[in-house]
């Protein structure tokens, strides 16, 4: 899908809870992939990996917003 469309301007992915996990993952294979304005939005994700991957995530791929509410045992 994204071959056939390679004229798009960026690729925004967003998700909730668990699919806000999938989307992390997905984005990073696309940047991983080259494909460049990829942008994520995510609501409730929770924690992926421990700070090394933290900051791997953060180095790699810079376009990344995580809301969490300070509550949630699990974001």
């Amino acid at each position: 899908m994204i071959a056939a469309n390679s004229d798009w301007e960026s690729i925004n992915l967003t998700g909730y809870s668990l699919g806000a996990s999938i989307a992390m993952f997905v984005g990073h294979l696309l940047v991983r992939d080259s494909y460049a304005n990829v942008k994520m939005i995510n609501f409730a994700q929770p924690r992926n990996g421990d700070n090394d991957f933290a900051a791997f995530s953060n180095e790699q791929w810079a376009d990344q917003i995580r809301f969490t509410n300070n509550k949630d045992i699990y974001s």
